[in-house]
């Protein structure tokens, strides 16, 4: 697939892809007669997985080193530390929708007398 197709599909626009490509991130295309870039399918998976361990804070040096561990079938040790954080920041994420999700229930079944004083968005 070509780079603007890659793009397309994967939401990344292909200065990064590029960018991506030049620090070792994405595995370099091979290239047609014209010279154009030909990415595998397998780059769209790769280009998801950057993207989600961008999210959820891996710096491009970690996720570097992620990359090459696997390619190169080392084991990473500290992988499972990294899922207890993620876990952890779920967990988080999960009881701050559930106090929103309440005050959200509380907020519209207040008439119009009452008010949210004893809410903690009311401190």
């Amino acid at each position: 697939m070509l780079i603007g197709a890659l793009a397309a599909s994967s939401g990344v626009p292909t200065k990064t892809i590029r960018f991506y490509e030049a620090e070792g991130l994405l595995e370099p295309p091979r290239r047609d007669r014209a010279s154009y870039r030909r990415y595998a399918a397998s780059s769209l998976d790769r280009l998801a997985l950057i993207r989600a361990m961008k999210s959820a804070g891996y710096s491009l040096a970690d996720i570097r080193e992620l990359i090459e561990a696997v390619a190169a079938d080392r084991p990473i040790p500290e992988l499972a530390s990294h899922l207890q954080l993620l876990d952890n920041q779920l967990d988080r994420l999960h009881n701050v929708r559930a106090e929103i999700a309440a005050i959200l229930h509380a907020s519209t079944a207040l008439t119009d007398d009452e008010d949210l004083t004893g809410s903690p968005l009311r401190s």
